[in-house]
């Protein structure tokens, strides 16, 4: 009886774990079929081209408030995949998405004196771009993050 006990103590967390991996696997799984902001549409609004986006920051929980950011970018399309390229002097940044319609969802992660991953929440009509953003930056020790959003207009070049 004791070496029975003995097996379910060491058995029963492991097999608690395989369950929660399993459920979390179909989660994600639910998640990508349901989320419309991570697959693309069956049809899907021409977005590709050159873009002049204007975004207003708000790194206030990052103690540094509100900043205006302007910056001409490049979209490319395949189908209803996206990506978006923001040129710079070392290397260009690039969001990954898709488009769903007119939806525009995009996420990347770069480097500016840390790391921060942004998604982007777009809507595309005609030659306007317009949408939200939510980003996180992480210092280089990755002791310290913060939070923020943005608001994003677009105008096609």
């Amino acid at each position: 009886m004791k070496k029975l006990i003995k097996i379910m103590i060491v058995c029963l967390p492991l097999m608690m774990t395989a369950c929660e991996e399993e459920k979390q696997e179909s989660n994600k799984s639910l998640e990508n079929k349901t989320n419309p902001a991570l697959t693309a549409g069956e049809s899907c609004q021409n977005a590709a081209g050159k873009w002049f986006i204007k975004e207003l920051v708000d790194a206030s929980g990052c103690d540094e408030g509100q900043k205006k950011v302007e910056i001409n970018t490049l979209m490319k399309q395949t189908g209803c995949q996206a990506v978006l390229t923001i040129p710079g002097l070392e290397s260009s940044i690039a969001f990954k998405g898709v488009v769903n319609g007119t939806q525009i969802y995009l996420k990347g992660t770069y480097q500016d004196s840390g790391t921060i991953t942004k998604e982007l929440f777009l809507t595309i009509e005609g030659q306007t771009l317009t949408g939200t953003a939510k980003w996180k930056y992480t210092d280089p020790t990755g002791l310290y993050s913060c939070k923020g959003t943005s608001k994003v207009n677009g105008q096609k070049r």
